[in-house]
């Protein structure tokens, strides 16, 4: 969820989420699995990295989700954040975990990637896309 807070009062006065706002199908996510990096970009648009494949397909997802939320329209747009399944435990995609996201402007990000392989080790990847966002994946979101 988005929350815009009123400072003096501490009062939530708008609340965004599926399909109030945010694309509906983050609600599919994993549970205890949300919006892990929080960062704003260009045009104060807020990007927020999902955490981990959605339920969807958790265990062969190509790709987790970047949602792109503009508070000036209320809306959102949702970008495929690729994965390799091989770069995790087992093999499953379902592992993936970003940790945090960083905005460098014209649609470049930093994320943290932690990915666990076997014996509990822990690598955290540190990842800068020089590519500006793709299309929005909405629509293909939508059939699902």
């Amino acid at each position: 969820f988005v929350a815009k807070i009123e400072i003096a009062t501490g009062k939530i006065v708008e609340k965004f989420g599926p399909t109030t706002g945010l694309p509906a199908v983050i609600a599919k996510r994993q549970a205890n699995r949300g919006c892990e990096g929080l960062a704003f970009g260009d045009g104060g648009k807020l990007y927020a990295a999902v955490q981990s494949t959605l339920d969807i397909s958790k265990n062969t997802a190509l790709f987790t989700r970047l949602v792109e939320f503009d508070p000036a329209t209320k809306t959102s747009k949702t970008y495929a954040y690729p994965l390799t399944p091989a770069d995790w435990e087992d093999g499953k995609s379902g592992k993936a975990k970003l940790g945090d996201l960083v905005s460098l402007g014209n649609g470049r990000f930093i994320t943290i990637e932690q990915r666990a392989r076997s014996l509990g080790v822990v690598r955290v990847i540190v990842d800068q896309s020089d590519d500006r966002l793709g299309a929005d994946v909405a629509a293909d979101d939508a059939a699902k």
